[in-house]
């Protein structure tokens, strides 16, 4: 087995620099924006695991708690279900913690900052 030394291994290194390099400088907003939105992801995350629950939060959560037509119905005529089934639908992804629960809402503000 030889090992390669000289121009040729310098030259093949180099050029394999270059096309990642102008893979990268190509998608470098792409980069960028993914950056932003994981760290608006993780500071959502620190604040919703400190923060207790809100008012409209546990009655969002008691909505929520109930079937399927009855949360599909709403709280009331004035107001639309889609938050409750949003929320419906995340609890049962990530279950019914805090941060579960808050976890609809924490999609849609990481997907608001693109």
């Amino acid at each position: 087995m030889q090992i390669e030394t000289g121009p040729e291994r310098t030259t093949r290194w180099a050029s394999a620099w270059k096309a990642t390099e102008r893979v990268f400088m190509a998608r470098r907003g792409v980069v960028a924006l993914g950056c932003v939105v994981l760290a608006s992801l993780a500071f959502r995350l620190h604040v919703a695991h400190e923060c207790s629950f809100w008012l409209d939060e546990v009655l969002t959560h008691l909505g929520v708690l109930k079937s399927w037509p009855q949360v599909l119905r709403g709280p009331s005529r004035g107001h639309p279900p889609l938050m409750y089934v949003l929320v419906k639908v995340a609890s049962y992804v990530f279950g019914t913690s805090e941060t579960g629960l808050r976890s609809a809402s924490l999609i849609f503000g990481c997907l608001s900052d693109v």
